[in-house]
């Protein structure tokens, strides 16, 4: 049973779009569910549990701006530059290996390259969390392969910022 959930994962895998590209991407786990749910719940709203000043809140002006891309001008409005104004090409970094062979494992990221461009690891990244862990969380979670919980609830990542709310 559990080769057929994974082979499904795989499947799932197989047919879907590349992950999202870019130093923030949108993403959600709803992208990456291997199983779209049938008839299940929705969990509660809590809505009304938060301040009024909260719920009054809007969306950031500053993150607006910053999605207005004018090329005479380097936006600060997410606290971060544009990646194409980083000073590096490449990132290396070089970690002890297994005390048994005694030696180093080298980990490298380029700019530009396919599958971790070192502008998504130079910087915040997207509220909702990565693509890659976001997806791998999302179908490991499902219901096809660890838990069977009777709600349409989506994963999110969140490292301790009050965006993480927004998105």
């Amino acid at each position: 049973m559990l080769r057929s959930k994974l082979a499904e994962i795989d499947n799932k895998r197989a047919a879907s779009q590349s992950l999202p590209k870019g130093s923030a991407p949108y993403t959600c786990s709803t992208f990456f569910k291997v199983q779209q749910p049938g008839g299940n719940p929705k969990a509660r709203s809590w809505d009304h549990r938060f301040s009024k000043d909260s719920q009054q809140q809007q969306k950031s002006p500053l993150k607006a701006a910053a999605r207005a891309a004018h090329s005479d001008m380097i936006s600060l409005g997410t606290a971060r530059p544009w990646p194409e104004y980083f000073p590096w090409k490449s990132l290396e970094m070089l970690c002890p290996g297994p005390k048994a062979l005694g030696s180093t494992v080298s980990m490298r990221c380029v700019k530009r390259e396919d599958e971790y461009d070192l502008d998504t690891v130079m910087n915040y990244g997207y509220a909702g969390g990565s693509p890659q862990v976001l997806r791998w969380v999302t179908e490991h979670k499902s219901p096809t392969l660890v838990l069977a919980h009777p709600w349409l609830w989506p994963a999110l990542f969140s490292l301790h910022r009050t965006t993480g709310i927004s998105t």
